[in-house]
């Protein structure tokens, strides 16, 4: 179980494995692209657990994409409205799998927040990553979300072989369109198992003994980015840091102060000492 500002949370898998094939993902590494489904009854009844055990509020659904079985989708939240439970959930989606139907019986369920993978305003971009969504099917996930009063969040994508200044331009043009609640920009990173890395060990791109992997991060400058033909490594980090202080501000304004004494005291018992000026700088970030 995790303590977050105002939420009592715990993090859930209703399903494992992802039918698609973005080719900057790890998941079809991890679990494979087989969709598996819990039962909907199943679910729910860890939920309950979760909620009078523990005192839990909120549900982070971890999936990669909760939403792809319409109608398992719509089962599990009439699930969750029948347990009379009062709890709130959040959850990974791709907008090419949602409606507008959808999106309101999630939000009678309870579905508090979405997070949709945009990862480019470009098509041709997103062609590269293999992510065949289009800008029409992003725009109405984000109206539609918006309409059913589900807070949205867009993770967006820096980088890849044919990323330019006007590609990147193009992403932010579609960010003023579908006006996220939050954004969150990554660097492009090449990682172990994916086509895109045996492709840049064979080609010399990277050299597996010299990568600190341990400093690999989607949100952090490190050895492991895709190149690109029009952009060097430095420019494209200098462009996420550009980004990431532009959209610094796109976050959620629904901050409570009931269980700051609570976390505070979860984390020190349960954190080295050394980490906890990091936890108490990154708690006020939620203020400032």
């Amino acid at each position: 179980m995790n303590q977050k500002i105002g939420k009592k949370i715990s993090w859930m898998m209703p399903t494992r494995g992802c039918p698609f094939i973005c080719n900057f993902c790890a998941s079809k590494v991890v679990w494979g692209i087989t969709y598996r489904k819990r039962s909907p009854k199943d679910i729910v009844d860890e939920m309950r657990e979760l909620y009078l055990l523990y005192n839990v509020n909120h549900i982070n659904f971890a999936d990669d994409t909760l939403t792809i079985d319409k109608k398992w989708t719509h089962d599990l939240c009439q699930e969750i409205i029948d347990s009379g439970m009062k709890i709130s959930w959040s959850c990974n989606s791709q907008t090419s799998t949602v409606t507008r139907e959808m999106l309101f019986k999630m939000k009678e369920a309870g579905c508090e927040q979405i997070w949709f993978g945009v990862e480019s305003g470009n098509p041709k971009i997103r062609r590269d990553m293999e992510k065949y969504i289009t800008n029409e099917s992003i725009i109405n996930a984000f109206n539609w979300s918006k309409e059913a009063g589900i807070k949205t969040r867009a993770h967006m994508i820096v980088g890849g072989p044919n990323e330019t200044y006007e590609t990147i331009k193009d992403s932010e043009e579609l960010l003023d369109i579908i006006k996220p609640d939050i954004v969150g920009w990554s660097i492009n990173t090449i990682l172990p198992g994916l086509e895109v890395y045996n492709k840049a060990v064979k080609e010399g791109v990277i050299k597996e003994d010299e990568i600190d992997w341990a400093g690999v991060g989607f949100r952090n400058p490190h050895d492991a980015i895709l190149p690109s033909k029009y952009l060097t490594n430095e420019e494209i980090v200098s462009e996420w840091r550009r980004l990431s202080e532009k959209y610094k501000e796109y976050k959620l304004d629904d901050t409570s102060y009931k269980y700051i004494i609570e976390y505070l005291f979860f984390r020190l018992f349960t954190t080295n000492l050394f980490e906890y000026p990091r936890i108490i700088k990154k708690l006020l970030n939620n203020y400032i």
